[in-house]
């Protein structure tokens, strides 16, 4: 006898899975244990409500020892010296629990996969509709769970964190590179379900596997076949076949199939059947309340330009890969006039998978030149007459990715970093900052830097990127070296790095590390003179400063951060307290002066600690509290005297890149431990214009 709803189907399944609580802590306090999930962004009663519905199937036993081996380990990165916050990867309270229920775990598996096909906020809409609409016509009194949009979006998103080491492109690869028509009419089928597809699903998965016998499912759709045969016969362990028409059919397991699929261009629907045929329960798109489910094809990046012009290109055969990695080798090496080739060639072996590279040993701009030249004929003479614009489009987004990677400083270690084909297609390459200024320093690294932001997020609510200086996604977060450099002049300060983990403070993840409010207390406009032009200075640091304090707050799904620097109180009477001088630094802030400040060329000489240096004509020496504009007249350069001091060079640092904004001919010159004072005196007093110098 066929249901005359989806509620009636699912109070039928409870005649051989029945009701009752799944809540069970063994033990362990509830309330500990919804503090912990709370803590990591999701929610108990969520947790709770989707077992419910996707905790009655069964997860084939080869997946789920292979997903249990993926998922179980967890792993703390520390970022800061001085920061508490960490980078935590790996498994957390949603994945530890699941790993000895199996409920639990079944339902983490389920939503371990829709989240890696589907963007997060529309997948958390759908199936929050879902779960509302299978209870219509239902007993008010029996009605299962329906779940609020925020809760299961933060549910989903600590799922896809924790679970990021599970390679699913694996299986989706394979599945989709089975189905010969998947790539019908040069375009891509994708990944995401159809919203009635998704919400039969939800009972009827359960019902095939536990009456494989005597029940069917039939299905009509165009898109998320992969994700489909994934979830059924991968995970589920169900038989399916996938049936493309003319095109043929693909089997996936063996015996009597229980799923059917039709690649159908009419509306998706979805269809329970008996022994007999008869049809038990279906459902039909065609409501326009119904949300559209959107898909994400992701593929890490080891590989990623092959499995881009593969999917993207619509006639992957035509090219040959190798060629295509060397042409855009040397479109990037051109475009950055030969700069950061060591890192350009790592982006294009990673990205082709390929160590069949030219090694390109031309410094010369005239050889590097002409060696593009060649290759741009070579390779339009072989490729160029049937080159589809499609493909000549994804070979130059791929020399855009190219250009971004090689800015990242530990480019080895993000083979594995998840990137959307989407994000990449879509993209548009008059977004990208020139990656190099005259003279070969590094550009907009800023920009660059909230371009990976916006690939890696993807599509969910973030906060002002004005304001970021890290960002997770995936089980992946990218950040700025300032946050973990010590000193203005340490390598890792002027980097930007992707690295494996979620922030993580205290046990409470959040997916943003944003600066709070910044600025200072200056005092005095004028330059606070110590020594004048003609004295002898031993350069020391003469600033006792408190800090840096770090303070952080959360608001929503950020970690806000504040850091202050403060001179020490001092007494000018019994009874009186010179004015305090303090400066709020942003990450950021840090960032962006080292990038706008110059090293100074490294010297031979020993450290000159102690010895005394005459301050040439023009050259004062000055302190960091308070420090001036650099009105002051007759003076062209300012010695910061901050050497030694970690905090009082980056307050000086900050501020005088601050105030370089609004004076020409100013520069900003940086000692490292391989100057020595009296050369960093020489090289700064050369300079034409003004200049300040943090000793």
């Amino acid at each position: 006898m066929p249901f005359q709803n989806q509620f009636a189907l699912s109070l039928e399944l409870t005649k051989f899975l029945p009701l009752g609580p799944i809540v069970n802590a063994g033990g362990e306090s509830i309330l500990t244990v919804a503090r912990e999930l709370r803590r990591s962004g999701s929610d108990i009663v969520v947790e709770e409500d989707l077992a419910a519905v996707f905790g009655r199937n069964r997860i084939e036993s080869r997946f789920e020892s292979s997903f249990k081996t993926a998922v179980h380990s967890s792993e703390i990165h520390p970022i800061s010296k001085y920061l508490d916050i960490v980078l935590e990867a790996g498994a957390g309270p949603t994945v530890r629990r699941s790993l000895t229920d199996r409920a639990r775990f079944s339902t983490i598996v389920q939503l371990s996969l829709l989240a890696y096909t589907h963007t997060i906020d529309k997948l958390a809409n759908a199936l929050s509709r879902a779960l509302e609409k299978r209870l219509e016509g239902g007993n008010t009194e029996l009605a299962g769970p329906t779940v609020d949009y925020v809760g299961l979006a933060g549910t989903l998103e600590a799922c896809a964190d924790q679970t990021s080491a599970y390679r699913w492109h694996l299986l989706l690869d394979a599945v989709e590179d089975t189905l010969p028509w998947s790539r019908a009419s040069g375009g891509y089928l994708g990944r995401n379900l159809d919203f009635v597809v998704l919400q039969g699903l939800l009972d009827l998965l359960t019902c095939v596997q536990y009456l494989p016998e005597d029940r069917i499912i039939t299905l009509k759709c165009r898109t998320g076949i992969g994700t489909i045969v994934v979830w059924a016969h991968h995970v589920l362990g169900l038989t399916v076949e996938v049936t493309g028409g003319e095109l043929g059919s693909a089997n996936f397991g063996t015996g009597q199939p229980n799923i059917i699929i039709e690649i159908s261009d009419l509306p998706a629907s979805i269809i329970l059947l008996d022994a007999v045929d008869d049809c038990l329960f279906q459902l039909e798109a065609g409501a326009a309340e119904d949300p559209t489910l959107t898909g994400r094809i992701y593929s890490p990046l080891l590989g990623f330009g092959v499995r881009f012009l593969d999917v993207r290109s619509g006639s992957p055969t035509s090219i040959d890969i190798l060629e295509v990695a060397r042409y855009v080798q040397f479109k990037a090496l051109h475009k950055n006039r030969g700069y950061n080739k060591r890192r350009i060639q790592e982006a294009v072996s990673i990205i082709f998978c390929t160590d069949k590279l030219i090694e390109c040993c031309a410094d010369d701009i005239i050889e590097l030149e002409e060696s593009r030249k060649l290759w741009s004929e070579e390779f339009t003479s072989r490729f160029g007459e049937k080159l589809h614009p499609r493909i000549a489009y994804c070979i130059a987004m791929l020399e855009w990715l190219v250009d971004l990677l090689s800015h990242i400083s530990n480019i080895q270690q993000c083979h594995e970093v998840p990137l959307a084909l989407e994000s990449l297609q879509y993209a548009d390459p008059r977004e990208l900052p020139e990656s190099f200024v005259g003279g070969g320093s590094p550009g907009d690294l800023l920009g660059i830097f909230e371009l990976w932001c916006r690939f890696l997020v993807n599509s969910r609510a973030q906060p002002a990127y004005d304001k970021v200086s890290a960002a997770s996604a995936r089980g992946w977060t990218i950040l700025l070296g300032s946050i973990g450099a010590v000193d203005a002049s340490d390598w890792s300060a002027y980097n930007i790095s992707i690295v494996k983990g979620v922030p993580s403070r205290r046990g409470e993840r959040k997916h943003w590390i944003v600066d709070g409010l910044s600025g200072v207390n200056w005092g005095s406009r004028n330059l606070n003179i110590v020594e004048p032009p003609g004295s002898s200075s031993t350069l020391r640091c003469i600033e006792r400063l408190i800090g840096p304090k770090q303070f952080v707050a959360v608001v929503k799904d950020s970690f806000q951060v504040v850091q202050i620097l403060q001179d020490e109180p001092q007494k000018v009477h019994q009874h009186i307290v010179a004015r305090q001088y303090y400066m709020r630094l942003g990450f950021r802030d840090m960032f962006e002066a080292c990038q706008k400040s110059h090293h100074l060329v490294p010297c031979e000489h020993p450290r000159s600690d102690g010895r005394t240096v005459v301050l040439p004509p023009g050259a004062c020496t000055v302190r960091t509290f308070p420090f001036g504009d650099m009105s002051t007249p007759r003076i062209r350069t300012a010695l910061g005297l901050t050497a030694g001091v970690p905090a009082a060079r980056w307050a000086f640092l900050v501020h005088a890149v601050h105030i370089k904004r609004d004076i020409d001919s100013f520069q900003v010159f940086l000692r490292g431990q391989d100057c020595c004072y009296k050369c960093a005196v020489e090289q700064a007093c050369k300079h034409e214009g003004r200049s300040v110098v943090v000793l």
